[in-house]
């Protein structure tokens, strides 16, 4: 995992803000970049971080496991996000 700086301008949690509200938003963060293999998980429900993706390239299947079968719930394309939800569960 490679730290880097900066929100990619295009990320669309962070459109409408301000110059001012944006360069806050970029020294209270913290970016890295992650690659992942094609099937590799990434988060499950009892393995995740407070943390949000951005999808720079390619795209991320979400499945819910359920009695032993998966069904495919999403497909995020690129410069979609996923684990908003998982920033307002706090870790132990």
């Amino acid at each position: 995992m490679k730290k880097i700086n900066g929100i990619p301008h295009d990320f669309f949690l962070f459109s409408g803000l301000t110059d001012e509200e944006f360069k806050c938003a970029e020294k209270l963060s913290e970016f890295y970049v992650q690659e992942f293999d094609s099937k590799e998980e990434i988060f499950s429900p009892t393995d995740y971080k407070s943390s949000i993706g951005y999808i720079i390239r390619g795209s991320v299947r979400v499945y819910k496991l359920s009695m032993g079968h998966s069904t495919m719930l999403n497909n995020i394309p690129e410069k979609g996000c996923f684990g908003v939800a998982g920033i307002f569960i706090k870790d132990p």
